[in-house]
């Protein structure tokens, strides 16, 4: 017992009391590791938060160029309408007034570039339809991309007769099964219930939209075209009526088809400067062929006269209006002017020299002379 009581005292003596200095120390030392611990844990969250947010921006650009390759393809299919899958994030697209144009997989952009397409604002939840349809004058300028799905409805309004009743056959020939539309008239429109779909367009052909449509209508998202023999005019929705936003020109039946693929005016106006851009293009090299053309038949013997003046290395200097070279060089001067500006004047030139070259292209064929196209 007193070897006990010894020990007793002897580990007593070992562990003195804490002082409130020392206690104060312990209490500093563990919120220092309380604190330097919790700025690891942040550390790591902070890496792993963007080792993820990098991980989606990856993601979101290989979708963004595997979508892009898919447009390239489907431009090149030009007549044809097939259905793609669409990612779940949707695709997203924009046009600013300056035609700078993109496509977006959330935040990764692509331009459209030198692609002219058009679709509505938002593609997404099921899969697109994609359809090509190539602008001639009378050669190939460009193949224009219409994109949609079947979450939007297309209504031709129409009239039972004359130019509307024209339009509206030359308009449903083409459009591919897979697209949601439907033929009404006028008396029609106006008893017309809404229906479940993210979106209605009204195509109004050679019809005033100047009607009321259905309250059921007025919760919807809609909007409307006109179409007439000199122009489209684009609508708003306002209310439950159209509100005239913009009147444009067009040219052909595809351009038509833009138009009411297109979200608004301005993706229209700036898919059609990217094809008068092409058509400038495309048309001076149609040109020079055409002087290589009749250079060759010259020198062979032959009196295949294409216009051109071989005299001078400028193919579209000199020329005279009448001439297959003369009307490709006006078409490359409208095409440089409406690359800028879409301007009726013009673009009501570009139908009767359309014509006019392809009846030229007919005749040199008549004449055992090269064709240009």
């Amino acid at each position: 017992m007193a070897i006990d009581r010894i020990a007793a005292a002897s580990f007593g003596r070992l562990r003195p009391p804490i002082s409130g200095k020392k206690a104060f120390e312990l209490q500093f030392h563990w919120i220092f590791v309380l604190i330097a611990g919790a700025l690891i844990l942040a550390f790591f969250f902070s890496v792993a938060q963007k080792q993820r947010q990098y991980s989606q921006e990856k993601l979101q650009l290989t979708l963004a160029t595997d979508i892009e390759n898919i447009f390239t393809g489907a431009i090149a299919s030009r007549g044809t309408a097939q259905t793609l899958p669409v990612p779940p994030q949707g695709i997203a697209f924009e046009c600013s007034e300056g035609c700078s144009c993109e496509f977006r997989i959330e935040k990764a952009p692509r331009q459209f570039g030198d692609k002219a397409m058009f679709a509505p604002e938002i593609l997404k939840d099921q899969e697109i339809v994609v359809w090509s349809l190539e602008l001639k004058m009378p050669y190939r300028v460009i193949n224009f991309l219409y994109l949609t799905n079947p979450n939007i409805k297309y209504y031709f309004v129409h009239q039972e007769e004359g130019f509307s009743q024209s339009l509206l056959k030359q308009l449903t020939k083409n459009m591919p099964s897979l697209l949601q539309y439907e033929n009404i008239t006028v008396t029609e429109l106006t008893s017309l219930k809404a229906e479940d779909y993210q979106h209605t367009k009204f195509v109004f052909l050679n019809v005033e939209p100047s009607v009321s449509l259905d309250e059921s209508l007025e919760k919807k998202s809609f909007s409307g075209i006109k179409v007439d023999q000199n122009g489209i005019a684009f609508y708003e929705k306002d209310d439950n009526k159209f509100s005239r936003i913009k009147y444009l020109s067009y040219v052909g039946l595809p351009s038509i088809y833009a138009a009411m693929f297109a979200q608004d005016h301005v993706m229209y106006e700036c898919g059609l400067r990217t094809a008068f851009r092409k058509l400038a293009y495309v048309s001076l090299l149609y040109a020079e062929r055409a002087a290589e053309l009749q250079q060759k038949s010259f020198e062979a013997g032959r009196d295949c006269d294409y216009g051109a003046s071989l005299s001078s290395t400028d193919v579209c200097k000199d020329t005279t209006p009448s001439t297959a070279v003369g009307m490709l060089c006006e078409q490359h001067k409208y095409g440089q002017a409406l690359a800028n500006k879409i301007d009726d004047k013009f673009v009501a030139r570009l139908s009767p020299l359309k014509e006019q070259l392809d009846s030229a292209n007919r005749n040199f064929l008549a004449q055992s002379c090269p064709e240009m196209f």
